[in-house]
């Protein structure tokens, strides 16, 4: 079950990025690449909306933090 939480929980960053791809002025995004990252992005998250359906059917908790998870965000940031 610790799985299937941490992977709703993995997928569930869908926001900021989805938001900013089409707008980066990065070179090496051309828009064909920009609408990909944005509907790549779109769909973790609708994964995750999925994911957190199930858990709520089986009476688990949908978890907001973990220990790796908080350690990749970290690395992200640095």
């Amino acid at each position: 079950m610790r799985a299937l939480q941490c992977f709703q929980l993995e997928e569930s960053g869908e926001g900021r990025v989805a938001g900013e791809a089409p707008r980066s002025s990065d070179p090496a995004l051309d828009d064909a690449l920009k609408t990909s990252v944005m509907l790549y992005v779109r769909e973790e998250g609708r994964h995750a909306r999925e994911l957190a359906r199930l858990l709520r059917a089986m009476d688990e908790p949908i978890i907001r933090k973990y220990m790796s998870e908080q350690l990749f965000e970290h690395s992200r940031r640095n």
